[in-house]
């Protein structure tokens, strides 16, 4: 299940940062033993405001280095040994600003921050770290509940990544921006269904801003069509994921699907399928 949340969160940098510069997932580092960096991004035009915090951590060519657990100190030794190594080879072929490593944490790595001499850094909100030679650790369960944060909280945990989903529909971002966030963490939502660690997401606050912004007329024209055409083209792949996700959490749950019940899969939309394995992962029993 971890590999599962560090990828989202690869596929989820690589969506907001890739329009504005140069950006690798798993990028081999050089080294005598071969390494890889989770995400390297190398800037190439000025990040829009709209990324917040996350801008001002990949001004500078970077890596992000993804924990959906806290992190151990060899883990923290073995991010230093990468990223000396992927500055050298930067620098050598980029006459770039000072490159930095941000290790983004979705718990506090209490006993590695203080062996390390890792202290909180006043150029950023609370929840920031680093030390003195341009590597950082951003606790997200730490970060100040604010628009300015927002982004880098999708990639948190439980009730950290909750709280920055209600808050999406609030941030004024593109629809299509929103709509693709969204669909990312439905795609991982029924991919991960039958693990032991189901990641389940609460996107009902999305759906009713949606409809409210269908009744006032806000969606229309150009952008209503722009929005429902990525969304339709996307639900239809989805929808399927979700039948197949349903099917093998009923199988993990001993759950039976009589012929009634595989019909009633067959004849609900996305959202209804969505909503009946959130109630699922919830209850561990078919609904009533």
């Amino acid at each position: 299940m971890r590999h599962r949340r560090d990828q989202l969160g690869k596929d989820l940098l690589d969506l907001l940062l890739s329009r504005w510069g140069t950006l690798r997932t798993e990028d081999p580092v050089p080294a005598a033993d071969l390494q890889r960096a989770d995400v390297s991004f190398v800037p190439t035009a000025p990040l829009p405001g709209f990324l917040g915090l996350l801008a001002r951590l990949a001004v500078n060519p970077c890596l992000f280095e993804l924990f959906s657990d806290a992190p151990k100190r060899e883990a923290f030794y073995g991010c230093m040994r990468k990223f000396l190594q992927w500055r050298h080879a930067i620098l050598k072929r980029l006459r770039a600003a000072e490159p930095t490593c941000w290790m983004l944490c979705a718990a506090r790595p209490n006993l590695a921050l203080t062996e390390l001499g890792f202290t909180r850094d006043a150029r950023y909100p609370a929840g920031v770290y680093t030390v003195g030679w341009s590597f950082g650790v951003v606790i997200l369960d730490e970060l100040p509940l604010t628009r300015d944060t927002l982004l880098l909280r999708l990639l948190g945990r439980d009730r950290t990544r909750d709280l920055a989903l209600d808050a999406l529909v609030t941030a004024s971002l593109d629809p299509t921006v929103l709509d693709d966030i969204v669909g990312l963490f439905v795609d991982y939502s029924a991919l991960s269904a039958s693990e032991d660690d189901p990641m389940a997401v609460d996107l009902s606050r999305y759906h009713a801003w949606k409809e409210q912004q269908r009744a006032e007329g806000r969606l229309e024209g150009r952008l209503e069509g722009r929005l429902e055409g990525r969304l339709e083209g996307r639900l239809e792949g989805r929808a399927e994921a979700l039948r197949r996700a349903i099917t093998g959490l009923c199988q993990a749950l001993g759950i039976p699907l009589d012929p009634v019940r595989e019909g009633s899969l067959t004849n609900r939309d996305p959202e209804a399928l969505q909503h009946l394995f959130d109630t699922l992962v919830r209850e561990r029993a078919w609904p009533s």
